[in-house]
């Protein structure tokens, strides 16, 4: 029997499990007709902040869970290699980077499925969606995750917490 992606979640340790912000009910729920199939999934955001020994725990579940998906992570902190995961291409580089997205779109994608769990700064989610929902294969998802802490003072500052934040959060 196929563990359910929260099972999977759970063991592999990241945040989107039922223990921390249960996104895997909703991923599972619309993502379960992917299960099996070769399709194409880039993650922004590989964990770990500034640790080059520490995250790829999503990538981790993401490869158990879609053992047939082509998978990509872009982080634009480097990670040392040997926390890497078989199968799974990690890229160094910005999520604001058009050129480098891209990119790794000719490379890799279409993709069928889009996360964005990288910096979780507004100005920079737009960024992204703006490069990369263009991208997006027929029928796609773009999913962007931690969206309450993306206008909160509290996560990142009065600067930071402001749909363009050269506005000095005014």
């Amino acid at each position: 029997m196929n563990k359910t992606l929260d099972q999977i979640a759970i063991e592999c340790g990241t945040d989107k499990s039922s223990l921390h912000h249960n996104y895997t009910e909703q991923y599972e729920h619309y993502f379960k007709q992917y299960r099996n199939k070769p399709i194409s999934l880039l993650e922004l955001g590989w964990g770990g902040h500034e640790d080059p020994m520490k995250g790829g725990e999503s990538a981790k579940m993401w490869r158990q869970y879609l053992d047939k998906a082509k998978i990509t992570v872009v982080d634009n902190e480097d990670k040392h290699i040997s926390t890497l995961i078989d199968e799974v291409m990690f890229a160094h580089g910005s999520q604001q980077d058009a050129h480098f997205l891209k990119g790794l779109d000719i490379e890799r994608g279409p993709y069928d499925i889009v996360i964005d769990d990288a910096s979780h700064l507004s100005s920079l989610t737009i960024a992204s969606f703006n490069i990369l929902f263009p991208l997006l294969a027929p029928g796609g998802w773009y999913v962007v995750e931690d969206l309450h802490s993306s206008y909160h003072a509290f996560y990142y500052g009065k600067n930071e917490a402001n749909s363009n934040p050269d506005k000095n959060g005014k």
